[in-house]
């Protein structure tokens, strides 16, 4: 009997160590892809027509009419994303102030850095 409980407990372990694994590279590899469509559209434009030719199987032909389009989709998104950034930098800061009088110094200045981490993460290097 005392067999079978070791083990029990060493699979119990081994079972939460793969759980926590998924988990934390799921968190990462989220993150990873949005750095990498953010900072490279030519490269996420190939991988939606690819992706798109594979779903739906499309010809070189509609491959090549439907190219210019994932383009200007492109264009236009990042500018509708341009023109919203600010408006959403605004209301992050807002809300910010609005938890500051929660948080200790400390916790206050934690907040600030993530900000700026997070501000960073999602700002375009060029």
């Amino acid at each position: 009997m005392k067999k079978w409980k070791i083990f029990a407990g060493i699979a119990l372990i081994f079972a939460a160590g793969f759980v926590s694994g998924i988990t934390v590279t799921r968190g990462v590899v989220r993150r990873r892809v949005a750095q990498w469509a953010t900072w490279n559209p030519e490269a996420t434009r190939r991988a939606v027509l690819a992706h798109l030719t594979r779903e739906l199987k499309l010809t070189p032909r509609q491959q090549d009419a439907i190219e210019p389009i994932l383009a200007a989709l492109q264009q236009d998104l990042q500018h509708v994303r341009s023109q919203l950034q600010p408006e959403v930098h605004r209301i992050v800061v807002e809300k910010a102030r609005e938890m500051a009088p929660y948080l200790t110094p400390e916790q206050q200045t934690g907040l600030r850095l993530f900000l700026l981490q997070q501000r960073a993460r999602w700002t375009d290097p060029k």
